[in-house]
């Protein structure tokens, strides 16, 4: 995305406004407000006012957090627009986190042309690392070891190499493993947690089936009660 230059004196007529350059630069470049509009609308004041429940349960519906919802408005979004605007790559994002791989490395991912699932998930890898333990780094993929398990034992742990490479791992399941286990998909799962949910919770609480579901399931009940 290209970003747009603002002027001093652009910024100067926004002060006036009563809207901060940070304001008025979230507004234009981030979320794709004219200049104009930018640094003429006033701030939604958020104090000693009601949040208005329907737009907290619509932007729950897409994904966006109390938190996110709430900073978008002080920010200076409208508080329609900030409850239906999605955070690209929110889940994906919270995945490689999980995984070991942070923000920048994630997003560096994307810009080399890799899918968000793939920068979420496909384990980092060091060149010259993996030239000077290449023979350490098989000897460890025969052992069923990962390379970032290796990688952190000998860098992070100070484990000698070859113990790096033969020592078994305890295995430790994943969040979203239990999630999985309990009828809860990897997707909805890291959707709960993007949402505010405690791991916890978004690992163990079945999910809801729909209206429809439920009102199928009372009728066949009813159909075998009657036909006993």
């Amino acid at each position: 995305m290209t970003r747009i230059y603002i002027t001093d004196e652009q910024y100067l007529i926004a002060n006036r406004n009563g809207i901060s350059k940070k304001n008025v630069y979230q507004r234009v470049n981030e979320y794709g407000w004219s200049v104009e509009k930018a640094i003429t609308q006033p701030l939604h004041n958020t104090k000693n006012k009601k949040t208005d429940r329907s737009l907290m349960l619509l932007a729950e519906l897409n994904g966006v957090n109390y938190g996110t919802y709430k900073k978008r408005i002080k920010d200076g979004m409208d508080p329609h627009e900030a409850a239906v605007k999605c955070n690209k790559y929110s889940m994906e994002l919270q995945m490689a986190l999980d995984n070991g791989i942070g923000t920048e490395a994630f997003y560096a991912r994307l810009r080399r042309g890799m899918t968000p699932y793939e920068a979420a998930t496909q384990p980092l890898k060091h060149k010259n690392f993996s030239k000077e333990y290449k023979e350490e780094l098989e000897i460890a993929k025969s052992n069923g070891i990962a390379y970032q398990t290796f990688y952190k034992r000998v860098m992070d742990l100070g484990f000698d190499p070859m113990e790096a490479a033969t020592k078994k791992p305890i295995k430790r399941i994943s969040n979203a493993a239990i999630a999985i286990k309990n009828g809860i998909s990897e997707k909805t799962y890291y959707q709960r947690v993007y949402k505010g949910w405690s791991k916890e919770d978004a690992m163990t609480i079945p999910v809801v089936k729909n209206k429809r579901y439920f009102n199928r399931e009372q009728k066949a009940n009813l159909h075998r009660s009657t036909s006993a």
